[in-house]
């Protein structure tokens, strides 16, 4: 579904003023996105490039009293277990 200028307008301040009221915590970039059927949500193509996420990526969401954030996973590789002696 399509969404009008006015929606983003309207979605852009909504994103702007919520969560920092209570935590005083100003964001960086702001961009407005929207929930899919199943819960899917795009990330705008800005902040993606800007965080290096890409197509696969894992990322985390928490829960935090402003809202929800979203962030890249750290992901770190595990050694297999050495041989046994």
């Amino acid at each position: 579904m399509a969404s009008s200028k006015k929606d983003r307008k309207r979605m852009g301040s909504a994103s702007r003023d919520a969560g920092n009221a209570s935590t005083g915590i100003r964001p960086i970039a702001t961009e407005p996105s929207r929930v899919g059927k199943r819960g899917s949500l795009v990330i705008p193509a800005a902040l993606r490039r800007r965080y290096g996420i890409e197509e696969g990526s894992i990322v985390v969401a928490e829960a935090h009293e402003a809202g929800i954030l979203i962030r890249p996973a750290m992901v770190l590789p595990i050694d297999p277990l050495p041989p046994e002696r």
